[in-house]
């Protein structure tokens, strides 16, 4: 008897969840300073490693000038993009983390009354910037970028004036592999 074991591949995919606590988002539809920018997401290829499958979900609160407390919901699921670079022992620590970069397209919906969700913005660039340190998550970074389809900013997670920088997550783990 011929018994053949196969090991899948574990690579070139990422998986993560939590929330930042904003504290310099910019953009169309900052984030208002202090609260919580949730967010989720996985990406990887598909078995013949030639597609990438994914999504993320992602929600921003934030006053209006009207004074109303909006929630904008940022939904992805058309990857364009992944870029991983895997810890050199692939096993992510804080002396040898894992980094990934992935792009998408994505819709912005107003969210504010969940029974009447309003359309913003279709199309929208999308660009997740992480770095994953290890277990259990409480040093993990990431970055959300969305540029609506006319390219203006809509939305950054940590702002520095001319790009977002990666923030280290208020609760959450990111996985790189």
């Amino acid at each position: 008897m011929v018994v053949t074991v196969s090991k899948p591949i574990g690579t070139n995919f990422i998986t993560g969840g939590g929330y930042l606590v904003l504290t310099s988002s910019a953009g169309q539809a900052a984030g208002d300073t202090g609260t919580k920018n949730n967010f989720g997401f996985n990406v990887k290829y598909n078995k013949k490693g030639t597609n990438l499958q994914g999504n993320i979900n992602t929600i921003i609160r934030r006053h209006e000038p009207d004074g109303i407390l909006h929630v904008y919901q940022i939904k992805g699921n058309s990857m364009t993009s992944l870029a991983v670079t895997p810890a050199s022992n692939q096993k992510p620590s804080l002396t040898d983390p894992a980094t990934a970069t992935f792009n998408g397209k994505a819709n912005i919906m107003d969210i504010t009354d969940p029974l009447n969700p309003v359309s913003v913005d279709g199309n929208a660039a999308l660009q997740v910037t992480m770095t994953d340190k290890g277990e259990p998550g409480s040093a993990d970074t990431i970055g959300i970028t969305v540029w609506n389809k006319k390219g203006g900013l809509w939305f950054s997670s940590n702002w520095t004036g001319t790009q977002t920088m990666e923030q280290v997550l208020g609760g959450g783990n990111l996985v790189v592999h």
